[in-house]
């Protein structure tokens, strides 16, 4: 009688007539395998470092019944978030030394337009109304001129009306859906520069 290595041969006979079925051993363990893999190279973002933070909690004020957008601190400029006035003012100084005097900034968070150069004001006038424009950091800056100013770009000018003068302003702040409403103009804006296109002509 001849077997083959599965257990049944030509001839075996078939106990209780159940079907053959071929018997496999599992591949013996290898002899040589770490006992922890090693390590992948992956990167973990920065928030799961971070014991406090809370995914389903709102950024602001840290309570989960809301997210940020609804919050009802997000525009109450005395609460006190991650970083404090100090900081956010250290931020801004350090910000400063990197801009010159004439840069402008875009800002989609604004309301106005901004500077802390009286000279960027061509049609000056005084404002006597005590009004005060608000910042990050929960103080308000002293309005003491209004005016309009003239960009100048190759074959074309660009106005910013109503532009406010804060002296304690130390950037300019160009806010960009009054730039695009005055000007009938869009920003087109890539990894490295942006246009500034007529909306009639593109």
């Amino acid at each position: 009688m001849t077997t083959n290595k599965f257990g049944g041969g030509k001839n075996a006979k078939n106990n209780n007539n159940k079907a053959w079925q071929p018997r496999f051993s599992a591949p013996p363990p290898p002899q040589n395998r770490p006992a922890n893999p090693p390590q992948q190279n992956v990167r973990v973002p920065a928030w799961e470092n971070d014991v406090d933070f809370d995914p389903y909690a709102c950024q602001i004020c840290k309570k989960r019944s809301h997210m940020a957008l609804d919050c009802f601190h997000l525009y109450d400029y005395n609460h006190q978030g991650r970083h404090l006035p100090q900081q956010l003012a250290a931020m801004v100084a350090h910000s400063n030394s990197l801009h010159e005097d004439n840069t402008w900034l875009i800002d989609s968070g604004a309301n106005q337009h901004v500077t802390g150069d009286l000279s960027n004001l061509h049609v000056v006038e005084p404002f006597n109304r005590g009004d005060k424009v608000a910042v990050g950091n929960g103080n308000g800056l002293h309005i003491s001129h209004t005016g309009k100013f003239t960009l100048h770009a190759p074959g074309s000018t660009l106005q910013l009306k109503s532009l406010l003068h804060c002296p304690q302003a130390a950037i300019n702040l160009l806010f960009i859906n009054k730039f695009y409403l005055d000007n009938a103009c869009f920003f087109v804006l890539t990894s490295s520069h942006f246009y500034v296109k007529d909306t009639l002509t593109g």
